[in-house]
């Protein structure tokens, strides 16, 4: 399992962006809060590989849209009891890094996402190391 190459983000970005009315410089600013992004769970431990990495960047992606449309996902189950406090607490620091970046509350469920996707991605790591 090879480590996620940031410089694929770009590529994500235009593929899931193709029927957005994105121009460069608003698809550059995406790619960069992204690597942003991607640093920050590096430096947290959380490590993507080149299989969830693209998958978490297409969520930020789909997530970066509803921001801007301010329509948020809201689910009728509660996802916190199934995520660690470590993966929560994470999320809510990416979901604080979104809202100072658009000036846009970021719910609690669309935090609740993110962090199911660092909790699957720490199992991930954890397999890997023998320590589940």
């Amino acid at each position: 399992m090879g480590k996620y190459d940031y410089d694929d983000i770009i590529k994500v970005i235009d593929e899931r962006t193709r029927d957005w009315s994105l121009d460069k410089s608003e698809k550059d600013s995406l790619n960069k809060k992204l690597i942003d992004i991607m640093n920050y769970c590096e430096k947290e431990g959380i490590i993507f590989d080149d299989t969830a990495g693209p998958v978490f960047v297409t969520h930020l992606i789909t997530l970066y849209g509803r921001v801007k449309q301010n329509q948020f996902v809201d689910l009728e189950i509660n996802l916190t009891d199934e995520i660690s406090v470590e993966s929560l607490r994470l999320a809510e620091k990416i979901s604080s890094y979104i809202e100072s970046q658009y000036g846009s509350k970021i719910p609690k469920t669309e935090t609740a996402l993110i962090a199911t996707h660092l909790g699957a991605m720490q199992l991930r790591l954890n397999e890997e190391k023998g320590e589940v």
